[in-house]
């Protein structure tokens, strides 16, 4: 009893690279490796979906952390001015404020340093799983006798288009008069 597989147009699947299709001359060995190819490809795709929705995380982890030392930062200059020790008030409120600003710059390193290790693992099983995809591909590309696609890393990480409507730096306003005289007066 002989077990039939449907496959459902798997080699013809897979957006950046996808595959041949085998034909009738070409074989038992050469679907056992498109096969292959076709787990290593769906494999790299996945890793490179996990490297993009993790610096998608950690940039909005970033503007977080950003957007809440600003607000910080605004609140310290509102703070009416004096000497330190006048008003026990104010003084308390300070030295809170300094302690939130400076718990945020710590938090933003950790999570500067958690996502390159994350996004760095993720790249060495992207490496690792691309160069066994072009091993193979240069064993199909005998076999077949037709070229093979051979994504490399960088084309595989390039940056994705960005589809929310933040506005990117060249789009943004420019700061205004206001803007400007607090940016000068931080020491």
């Amino acid at each position: 009893m002989e077990i039939q597989i449907e496959r459902k147009g798997e080699h013809e699947a897979g957006g950046a690279f996808p595959l041949p299709r085998p034909t009738e001359t070409d074989g038992m060995p050469v679907e056992v490796l498109l096969d292959r190819a076709s787990f290593l490809r769906d494999t790299i795709l996945h890793l490179v979906a996990q490297v993009r929705a993790r610096r998608r995380i950690r940039d909005g982890n970033l503007r977080r952390i950003d957007i809440e030392q600003c607000e910080t930062h605004g609140r310290l200059f509102q703070l009416p001015g004096g000497f330190v020790g006048t008003n026990k008030d104010v003084d308390g409120l300070r030295a809170q404020l300094e302690t939130d600003h400076q718990r945020l710059e710590l938090e933003k390193s950790r999570e500067e340093a958690a996502g390159w290790k994350d996004i760095a693992s993720l790249n060495r099983d992207l490496i690792e799983y691309v160069q066994e995809f072009r091993s193979l591909a240069e064993k199909l590309e005998i076999l077949m006798g037709r070229p093979f696609p051979r994504p490399t890393f960088d084309t595989l990480l390039a940056e994705e288009p960005e589809n929310d409507s933040t506005p990117s730096l060249k789009e943004a306003s420019p700061p205004s008069e206001f803007q400007l005289r607090q940016l000068r007066r931080i020491p």
